[in-house]
């Protein structure tokens, strides 16, 4: 497929008028908030009343669009999409004729349509309130504003524009970015084999990340899977932005057609640092992390009550733990008092851990369960401030200035493990004379409590 690209600025009225645009599969939900709703009217009032030479009407842009023509001539609206909606749905409110093919699709999506319907009320609440409202929305849709469109006849270029076009202004999120490649390297695949099943998976990965909280997504790439990805490396880590998404492109198709060895991978295998397939696989891989954490949740949640209880005063918005409420006095305690920066690493460092170890031998076994946490914990005894800095020599047991009272690179003793059990003989320190008068000493008392606890089950 060819990169020939071409331009053209168009009225509003004449984007509305298409008759062969769609919404592809691969798109995300309609979402558009109350405030961009009121943003666009006031903006479309705005245009209105600003005049220029000879008190002629300005020409305002309002965006750009992109489309990309399909093999069945119509074109996927690839960015604009929440934009295209929200002016049809002006539209029909201020002109009861007005028809417009794209909203006679059946929307499937639950977000859509609570969308679309609140929307409706919000622009009709609008135009109700303001004088001459239908008379000003007319004219500026038909003689005032205007779109740049950007037609595309390849997928890969569409979505390298959908990238540069959004990162405009703002940052985007690595996750989002991640999501378009991906996305672009799935679909590449759909246009070669035209198979409308896979087209239907791409649909299905894509509705699964949407119903996902952004921030959640956030979440896992940069304080689990990216720390332990560089820890495991025996590298420092550092915040993940939109620089390092390299690492979580996998292997793209241009890759496969060199036929490296390692691109020879078995595709229903995930695991962290092991190369995997561009495209669907990326999205299958990030519900399979979810669903270990999950796991790794109830298991805790049922097998070790105090940890959970521990992690749920740090990690409650994070990983779906959920606040627990509890008798016992000393995590309360350590609710009112201990609740820093210094400690979240520490229980993030902990159940970075913990995930790495389930994600090698698809077990959490009670003995390194504990151990990994007094090993976790015992670096809030060694020092008084930790920050990244010192996360990050923990964690791979760099100890130059003999500050730590364990000095073991954790992470690539669980990577350099045959059995689940080779972690049993690890020697985890804690660091003595831990008095009354200690800063941390409720966290060794309950680290003493957790040692003492029972477990109710054998091995996961």
């Amino acid at each position: 497929m060819s990169n020939k690209k071409n331009t053209e600025i168009i009225s509003v009225k004449t984007l509305l008028s298409k008759k062969n645009l769609i919404i592809p599969n691969y798109q995300r939900p309609y979402k558009w908030s109350f405030n961009s709703v009121i943003t666009l009217l006031n903006d479309i009032e705005k245009a209105y009343y600003d005049k220029g030479q000879n008190n002629k009407p300005i020409k305002y842009r309002i965006g750009t669009i992109i489309l990309y023509k399909n093999k069945q001539n119509k074109y996927e609206i690839v960015d604009g999409q929440q934009r295209i909606i929200t002016l049809i749905l002006i539209k029909i409110i201020i002109d009861n004729n007005f028809r417009s093919t794209l909203l006679e699709e059946k929307f499937s999506n639950k977000e859509t349509i609570t969308k679309i319907k609140e929307n409706i009320s919000v622009i009709n609440n609008w135009v109700k309130n303001k004088k001459n409202s239908k008379t000003i929305i007319n004219y500026a849709i038909r003689n005032i504003l205007e779109v740049l469109v950007v037609y595309v006849e390849s997928l890969d270029e569409a979505f390298q524009l959908f990238d540069s076009q959004n990162s405009r202004g703002k940052e985007l999120n690595p996750h989002d970015l991640l999501k378009a490649f991906h996305l672009r390297e799935a679909v590449e695949n759909y246009s070669n084999s035209n198979n409308k099943k896979l087209m239907k998976i791409i649909a299905s990965k894509v509705k699964s990340w949407e119903n996902r909280n952004s921030e959640e997504i956030n979440n896992l790439f940069s304080y689990y899977l990216y720390p332990i990805l560089n820890w495991s490396s025996h590298k420092n880590y550092q915040p993940f932005t939109i620089h390092e998404i390299n690492n979580y492109k996998g292997v793209t198709i241009d890759l496969c057609k060199e036929n490296y060895n390692y691109t020879n991978i078995n595709k229903n295998h995930y695991e962290i640092g092991h190369p995997f397939y561009s495209g669907i696989p990326f999205f299958e891989m990030v519900d399979i992390y979810f669903k270990k954490i999950e796991e790794i949740n109830e298991c805790m949640k049922k097998n070790h009550r105090l940890i959970y209880e521990l992690l749920s005063i740090y990690l409650n918005d994070e990983i779906g733990i959920e606040i627990q409420k509890t008798n016992n006095e000393l995590i309360n305690q350590i609710k009112e008092n201990d609740n820093t920066i210094g400690m979240k690493y520490i229980i993030r460092l902990y159940y970075c851990s913990l995930l790495y170890y389930y994600d090698r031998f698809n077990r959490l076994d009670p003995i390194i369960v504990k151990k990994l946490l007094m090993w976790a914990l015992s670096l809030r005894f060694d020092l008084e401030m930790v920050n990244l800095s010192s996360i990050n020599k923990y964690a791979q047991g760099i100890n130059s200035d003999s500050k730590y009272t364990n000095e073991i690179p954790m992470f690539i003793i669980i990577k350099n493990s045959i059995y689940h059990s080779d972690l049993y003989n690890l020697d985890i320190k804690i660091k003595e004379n831990i008095t009354k008068e200690h800063r941390w000493y409720r966290i060794y008392e309950i680290l003493k409590l957790i040692n003492k606890e029972g477990d109710n089950n054998e091995n996961k």
